[in-house]
C-alpha cells in the first residue's frame, strides 16, 4: 500500500475506480470490496480489499493508491491481468509427435498460463525427452502478446543428441538356440535410441521368452552402462530346469483357455503355489460353467526332464438347474422369492436368455437374497433351514427345493422422534411407520433421512441415534416401537461467499445457479447441488466449493471454477440407408462476453442414398439466453433456411423459419420448453395424386405455439440399458397468429430400457399423433401431415410406404398414426451385439374408412456395434403380413441410435 497516504485514513470514500486493460464485473467488485463508498478509508478495509483481489486469483498483481478531494478521498485499484492463453505453437519437434508434447506441456488455449504453470510445462517436457534418451534436450516457453490479458504461446525445443545403444549382451546357460532367439525378440537393439525403460523392457521380454519355451523358473538380471551418448545393456538368465505343461482330462474347455488364466509369462516368479494357484482357476472356471463335481488336481514330476506339471481333470456332467421350488413359505410366494437370483432355470433359448448353470459362490448369494426378502417384509428370524437336491439319472438336471422358516412377522407399533423441533414444521415421509413391516434397511435410511433434515436446516454436524424397541406380541406378530434421537449440534449459517478462478465469466452467473445466500443456513446437500448446477452451465471444467471456518455459527463459503474455452468447432456425420450421408459442421461461443450466453452457427448436408448428390441444405443461427429476465427459465430463438428435394421426403421444400420461446428443467431429466414459430416455405414437386388440398403446394406460412415436455431418465443417451425416455409435443397454429393455417396437433413417444439380466436387454417404445384440422381448414396441409414406415418406426418397409396412397400409388401421409415397436439385445463379443425385433404400425386418414387391416407388423434379426460416434445399427425385416407384389422384407444400415 505504498501508494495510500496516511493522511488519507478516515475521509469518506467518494469514488472506487478500478484500472486494468481487460474488461471486469466493476458493480460486482464494488458490491464485494470491503471499500465502500461513502464510508471513511480504513486500514483494514484497504488490506481486505487487496487479500480479496488477489483471491480471485485472475490477477498477477494488484495495487491500490488513494487521491485527496476536497470532500475525501478517491480510491484506485490498478489490476494486472494473467495472461490467457489465445494460441499454442510448437517449434523443433521431430522425434516426437507435437500432440505428446502438448500433453505434456499441459498448456491449452482458453487457459490461463501464470509463471509456475511455465515453470511447471517446461519442466514436464525435460522429462519426456529424458525419460527417451534425449538428455540435452531443451525446452523454452516464449509469449507474444495478442491483447491486453491475452498471450500467443511457442514452445520451442532444442531436441540434442540421443543417447544411443552401443551394444546388447545376452549370456544364458540354456544353449546358444535361445540365447539367438532372445537376440532377435529383445525390443532394443543396437543402434536403438536407449530410453529409461530400455533395460527393463528387455528383461521382460527375455523372462518372457524363456517361460514360452519352458523355462518357468528362469531368472533373468540385468544391467547398463551409460557413458556420454552411449548405452552398453548386460542380460544373464539363469534359466533352471525346463518345464513341460499339459492338460488331460479336459473336453468341454480347451487346454489353451485353462492355461490362460494364470498368465505365466509375465508372473514375477514361478513356483509350485503357482501350479496349485492354476489348477484352482482351472476349477473354478468348471464350476462356473455349470460343471458342479469337476476336479482338478496337479502333478509336478521332478525326476523328468524335462520336469513335467500335468494337470488332471474330471469334468463330470454338466449340472444345469431345471427348477426351483420352495418350502415353508406363506408369506412369500414362490415368484417373490425368485425375483432377482442368480440361479434360475435354464432357458427353452439359452442364446437368448438363461443357461440354468449350477454354480456353488452364486447360489450362496441367491440364499442370502432370499434372506434379504425376508428381512425387507420384516420377518427378521427367517433363515433358509434346509436343501434338497435332485438329480436325474444321468446327473446333469437338477432340480433345487429351498426350505425356509419364516418365523413371526414384526410389525411397527410406533414412531417417536425426540428433538424433532430441529426439523421443522413438517416431517419427512418415513418410509416406517405404525403398521408398516419393520426392516433394518429401511431403519437405517429413516435415520439418514433425518439426519439431512436436520442437516438442511444449519445444523451441518447433526447427529440422529435410533433403536428399534421391542413391544411384546400381538396376534402372532411382534410390535417394535421405533425412537430415533435427534441431536442437532450447533447452528451454522454461511458467510461470505467468494468465487475465484473466473478470468471471462462474471461473477453473477455463477451466484445466480447458487440455491442459498449469505446468511441462509448452511446445508451441506446445497452446497454439492450448487456445484453440480454451475457445472451444468458447460463453460467450466472443473466447480468446487468447499467451506472455509470464519467463526462460530458461521462458515465462509470458496467457489473455485476453472474456464473452458468459450469457442468450439463441432463436426460429425451419420448414415443411414432413408436419407445416406448427413453430416454437420458447428461453430460458436458458449460464454459471449462472460454473460453465459451462446450463440452459435450450424450447418448441415445431406447426401442422398443413391447417387451420393446433395439432396438437404440446412443452416441453423441459434442463440442461448440463461435465466431469461433472472428467472429460472433460459431464452432461445433459431433462425433457420432449409432448402430440401424429394428425395428425404415426399414433396421438396425451401423455408425459412424462425423460433423464439423458454425452457426450463424442472426435475432431473425433465425439460420443459415453449416456442412461437413463424415458419415460411415454398412446397413443390409434390405427386399430383399426393394433392389434397390447395396448401399442399406453393407457399404456406404457418405460426404456431409448440409447448414440448421431454423427460430423458436412461443411464447413458448413446447406449442406454435402463431407463425411460418419453417426450410430448403439441402444436397449434391459427389465423389469428399469422398463419395460413388453422390446426392442432399433438405426437407422444413412450420408450423404456428394461434389463433382463445375464446382460440382456429388452425394449419397447410406442408413438402416437393426430393432427386435426380447425375452422374453415378441411384438410392438414401434405408437410404437417404423419408419414409411417422405415429404418426408425417399422422396419422391414421401404420409407413412408405404409399409409393411405394416392390414386398413382404415392403416399399421401395420415392424420392419425400409431406405431409399436419391441427389441431384445443380447452382447455376443468384442462391442457386437445381436437383436431381435418386432414392430408395427398404422397411419391413418380420418375421413376415408379405418380399417384394423392397415396396421402392418414386421419382425426380423439385427446387428448393433457401439462406436464412439453412436451405434451402427444392421436390420432385416421381414412383412409378417406380406401382399401381393410386396418384397419380403428391407434391409436397414443405420449409422447412429434408431431408437
Amino acid at each position: 500500500m505504498a501508494d495510500v497516504l496516511p493522511d488519507t485514513f478516515g475521509r469518506t470514500v467518494e469514488e472506487i475506480r478500478f484500472e486494468t486493460p481487460v474488461p471486469i464485473d466493476r458493480g460486482e467488485f464494488l458490491r464485494r470490496l470491503p471499500v465502500r463508498r461513502g464510508a471513511p478509508l480504513r486500514p483494514d478495509d484497504v488490506r481486505e480489499s487487496l487479500e480479496w483481489l488477489r483471491a480471485k486469483e485472475v490477477f498477477s498483481a494488484v495495487d491500490v493508491s488513494t487521491i485527496p478531494t476536497a470532500g475525501g478521498v478517491d480510491v484506485e485499484f490498478r489490476l494486472w491481468p494473467v495472461d490467457v492463453v489465445t494460441g499454442v505453437d510448437i517449434d523443433g519437434v521431430e522425434r516426437f509427435s507435437v500432440e505428446d508434447v502438448l500433453r505434456r506441456a499441459r498448456i491449452r488455449e482458453g487457459e490461463i498460463l501464470r509463471p509456475a504453470d511455465e515453470e511447471k510445462a517446461v519442466a514436464r517436457i525435460h522429462d519426456l525427452y529424458r525419460d527417451r534418451g534425449y538428455v540435452d534436450a531443451r525446452a523454452r516457453i516464449e509469449r507474444r502478446a495478442a491483447g491486453p490479458g491475452v498471450t500467443y504461446v511457442t514452445v520451442r525445443v532444442v531436441e540434442g543428441r540421443p543417447i544411443r545403444v552401443r551394444r546388447v549382451v545376452v549370456t544364458t546357460a540354456a544353449g546358444r538356440e535361445i540365447v539367438g532367439l532372445a537376440e532377435a525378440r529383445l525390443p532394443v537393439k543396437e543402434g536403438d535410441v536407449w530410453t529409461k525403460q530400455s533395460l527393463r523392457s528387455g528383461r521382460d521380454a527375455l523372462v518372457t521368452l524363456l517361460r514360452k519355451v519352458g523355462f518357468y523358473e528362469a531368472v533373468v538380471e540385468s544391467t547398463q552402462s551409460v557413458r556420454g551418448h552411449r548405452a552398453e545393456l548386460r542380460y544373464g538368465a539363469r534359466p533352471g530346469e525346463r518345464f513341460a505343461v499339459e492338460v488331460r482330462g479336459n473336453r468341454a474347455v480347451t487346454s489353451g483357455e485353462l492355461l490362460s488364466l494364470v498368465d505365466l509369462a509375465s508372473r514375477p516368479i514361478v513356483t509350485a503355489g503357482t501350479w496349485r494357484e492354476l489348477a484352482r482357476r482351472m476349477q473354478e472356471r468348471y464350476h462356473e460353467l455349470g460343471y458342479a463335481f469337476a476336479r482338478v488336481r496337479v502333478r509336478v514330476r521332478a525326476d523328468e526332464t524335462p520336469r513335467r506339471v500335468r494337470f488332471l481333470v474330471r469334468e463330470g456332467q454338466q449340472l444345469r438347474v431345471t427348477s426351483i421350488r420352495f418350502e415353508g413359505n406363506h408369506a412369500l410366494s414362490d415368484r417373490e422369492l425368485r425375483q432377482g437370483l442368480e440361479t434360475t432355470g435354464a432357458s427353452i433359448l439359452p442364446f437368448f436368455g438363461a443357461t440354468g448353470a449350477f454354480v456353488d459362490d452364486r447360489f450362496a448369494d441367491d440364499l442370502e437374497r432370499i434372506r434379504e426378502h425376508y428381512r425387507t417384509a420384516g420377518y427378521l428370524q427367517a433363515d433358509v433351514i434346509g436343501l434338497r437336491f435332485t438329480l436325474d439319472d444321468d446327473f446333469r438336471a437338477l432340480a433345487v427345493t429351498i426350505v425356509v422358516y419364516e418365523g413371526p412377522r414384526s410389525i411397527v407399533r410406533s414412531v417417536r422422534i425426540e428433538g424433532g423441533d430441529a426439523l421443522g414444521g413438517e416431517l419427512p415421509a418415513l418410509r416406517l411407520g405404525p403398521g408398516v413391516p419393520f426392516d433394518f434397511g429401511a431403519f437405517a435410511a429413516d435415520r439418514q433421512l433425518l439426519t439431512d433434515r436436520v442437516a438442511a436446516r444449519g445444523h451441518p454436524d447433526a447427529r440422529v441415534d435410533g433403536q428399534p424397541i421391542p413391544a411384546g406380541a400381538e396376534q402372532g406378530r411382534r410390535r417394535v416401537d421405533v425412537r430415533y434421537d435427534v441431536h442437532p449440534e450447533e447452528y451454522v449459517t454461511i458467510g461470505d461467499i467468494s468465487i475465484h478462478g473466473n478470468y471471462f465469466t462474471r461473477d453473477r452467473v455463477i451466484r445466480r445457479e447458487l440455491p442459498f445466500h449469505e446468511g441462509d443456513p448452511y446445508d451441506p446437500a446445497a452446497i454439492v447441488g450448487a456445484q453440480s448446477q454451475i457445472f451444468r452451465l458447460g463453460i467450466f471444467r472443473s466447480v468446487d466449493i468447499q467451506p472455509v471456518p470464519a467463526e462460530p455459527g458461521r462458515r465462509d463459503l470458496v467457489a473455485r471454477v476453472g474456464e473452458r474455452p468459450g469457442g468450439e468447432l463441432q463436426y460429425g456425420f451419420g448414415y443411414n440407408t432413408r436419407s445416406g450421408i448427413r453430416s454437420f459442421v458447428q461453430g460458436g461461443h458458449r460464454n459471449l462476453y462472460g454473460t453465459g450466453r451462446q450463440a452459435s452457427l450450424r450447418g448441415e448436408l445431406n447426401l442422398a442414398p443413391r447417387n451420393l448428390a446433395p439432396d438437404e441444405y440446412i443452416t441453423d443461427l441459434g442463440f442461448r439466453e440463461p435465466r431469461l429476465l433472472d428467472s429460472r427459465y433460459d431464452g432461445r430463438a433459431n433462425l433457420i433456411y432449409q432448402r430440401s428435394e424429394r428425395n428425404v421426403d415426399e414433396f421438396s421444400i425451401r423455408r425459412f423459419a424462425f423460433s423464439a420461446g423458454v425452457e426450463r428443467e424442472f426435475i432431473p431429466g425433465l425439460d420443459a420448453s415453449f416456442l412461437v414459430e413463424l415458419d415460411d416455405s415454398r412446397i413443390f414437386d409434390v405427386a399430383p395424386d399426393a394433392v389434397l388440398t390447395g396448401q399442399d403446394v406453393g407457399k404456406l406460412r404457418i405460426v404456431s405455439l409448440n409447448p414440448i415436455l421431454v423427460y430423458d431418465g436412461r443411464d447413458d443417451a448413446f447406449a442406454p440399458t435402463r431407463g425411460i425416455f418419453e417426450t410430448l409435443r403439441l402444436r397449434y397454429g391459427a389465423p389469428a397468429l399469422g398463419s395460413d393455417v388453422h390446426l392442432f396437433k399433438v405426437s407422444a413417444q413412450h420408450s423404456q430400457y428394461v434389463p433382463l439380466g445375464h446382460s440382456l436387454t429388452f425394449l419397447y417404445a410406442a408413438r402416437a399423433g393426430i393432427a386435426e384440422p380447425l375452422g374453415s381448414s378441411q384438410t392438414v396441409p401434405l408437410r404437417e401431415r404423419f408419414f409411417l414406415g422405415g429404418r426408425t418406426t417399422v422396419r422391414g418397409f421401404e420409407e413412408n410406404s405404409i399409409g393411405p396412397r394416392g390414386v398413382d400409388g404415392h403416399p399421401i401421409g395420415g392424420d392419425l398414426l400409431l406405431n409399436a415397436n419391441t427389441e431384445i439385445r443380447v452382447p455376443i463379443a468384442w462391442g457386437l451385439a445381436g437383436a431381435a425385433f418386432a414392430d408395427g404400425g398404422a397411419l391413418y386418414l380420418r375421413d376415408r374408412v379405418l380399417s384394423f387391416g392397415d396396421f402392418r407388423e414386421s419382425a426380423g434379426p439385427g446387428l448393433r456395434y457401439q462406436t464412439p460416434i453412436g451405434a451402427v445399427s444392421l436390420d432385416y425385416g421381414f412383412k409378417v403380413d406380406r401382399r401381393p407384389g410386396e418384397s419380403p422384407g428391407e434391409l436397414h444400415f443405420t449409422i447412429g441410435n434408431v431408437f
